[in-house]
């Protein structure tokens, strides 16, 4: 027997219906595999996620360090320069983003499925995730985290510049999607990480910091490495033991950022007691600031590294920067003092030192005598690195060394020989 077009529909309507009901029924158990407390589903239009909110609340430690942005709080207007994107703006202005991914190295494929973002309120630092319980749901998941920037003047994030900012910008567009990534400003704090403490540090991971800077110490921590595979087991068996582990790695994650952010913003701000406590962190940053030529603040860096004991290899960074400084603000005779104490040192390269002195009596003291001393413990010291196979370098100086040799000579005899 046919049935009529009419049946036919209502079968087909039925069926419809029924795998609604299931899909709904799946996504509802999922949320309740989760584990976690405070999770809600939001719907979007272009699909439904599941969210949970925390709260830290203001002036209460995290690690070292505790932030209470009050609604008067403003970043001062001159800051470095890695930092200078949110010179002048209210934490209010702020987020903070963190994303978790099914991959660590980006591409086309690459779905960020638990994205956190953080917000400095009056109450403390809200943070609040959003986690896309069926990638077909991902345009809602981007909806959810437009709407959660409303408002933001500064981002902030840690590698951001190259991994987060970049993959969510591509599914924005891969959904086409209209949300101008450059009406932000942008602070990635892996640049500071970088310019201040990896040479005391050394690894300059996000984890790494927060156990030498922050000092906080993550107990039963889920690697980042692991992350993507407990996502891809919650999307085969409908949830995962250790999913709950991805959401405390994400909320610590962005947490720290925020931590971050206002130590550094008391290092930075006179208004606040805090500074840099190891002569490594204070030397880098007198480092930076001289490469960029901007010398007065290197030079009060260069200051605060005197109060400390610098040790030997420290007294060498501190004498070359403060006599490269003197030297790009043309104080030679400044600069002298500390051309001869690395000439001197036992653990300094001393033939830049020796050439230095050499050129500053050749031309502006006019004193040939005393230049050609110094020129000659330069090819001394030369000759030996390259007769010890350890002189690539005393190698290439050696020719300029002997001219400037020769050319002393002759304007020594020139000067010594009566007319």
């Amino acid at each position: 027997m046919k049935l009529s077009l009419a049946d036919r529909l209502a079968r087909y309507q039925q069926l419809v219906s029924s795998i609604q009901q299931q899909t709904q029924e799946q996504k509802e158990s999922a949320a309740i595999d989760i584990g976690l407390e405070g999770i809600v589903r939001l719907e979007f239009s272009g699909g439904s996620i599941l969210c949970k909110d925390t709260m830290h609340p203001a002036g209460e430690p995290f690690g070292a360090y505790a932030a209470d942005w009050g609604p008067a709080s403003c970043l001062p207007a001159a800051l470095p320069p890695f930092l200078a994107a949110a010179a002048g703006s209210r934490p209010q202005d702020w987020a903070f983003v963190d994303c978790e991914t099914t991959g660590l190295s980006g591409g086309a494929g690459t779905l960020a499925f638990l994205v956190a973002v953080g917000r400095p309120v009056k109450g403390g630092f809200f943070i609040r995730q959003f986690f896309l319980s069926d990638p077909a749901d991902e345009q809602g998941l981007l909806e959810a985290i437009e709407q959660s920037l409303a408002g933001v003047e500064v981002l902030w994030t840690y590698n951001g510049k190259c991994f987060d900012l970049p993959l969510l910008e591509t599914r924005f567009r891969f959904w086409r999607m209209a949300l101008e990534w450059d009406r932000f400003k942008h602070v990635d704090l892996l640049v500071p990480t970088r310019v201040l403490f990896r040479r005391r540090i050394g690894d300059c991971s996000l984890g790494n910091l927060e156990e030498h800077i922050l000092k906080i110490a993550r107990l039963e921590d889920l690697p980042g490495s692991e992350v993507p595979a407990v996502y891809f087991e919650y999307l085969q068996t409908g949830h995962s033991p250790r999913l709950h582990r991805v959401f405390e790695h994400n909320r610590v994650d962005v947490l720290s950022l925020a931590m971050y952010a206002a130590f550094l913003w008391h290092v930075f701000d006179p208004a606040f007691p805090e500074r840099l406590c190891y002569p490594e962190d204070v030397l880098s940053l007198a480092r930076y600031l001289y490469r960029r030529r901007e010398l007065e603040q290197a030079e009060v860096c260069l200051a605060d590294a005197e109060t400390f004991a610098l040790g030997r290899a420290l007294e060498v960074e501190y004498h070359r920067l403060r006599a490269a400084v003197y030297k790009r603000h043309g104080q030679f005779e400044r600069a002298c003092p500390h051309y001869l104490t690395l000439a001197r040192h036992p653990e300094a390269d001393s033939i830049p030192a020796l050439e230095e002195l050499a050129k500053h009596h050749e031309h502006r003291r006019r004193e040939y005598r005393q230049a050609l001393k110094f020129t000659e413990r330069a090819i001394a010291l030369a000759e030996r690195e390259l007769a010890f196979g350890a002189g690539e370098q005393a190698g290439r100086d050696l020719p300029g060394l002997y001219h400037r040799r020769a050319r002393l000579q002759h304007k020594l005899h020139a000067t010594e020989t009566p007319e």
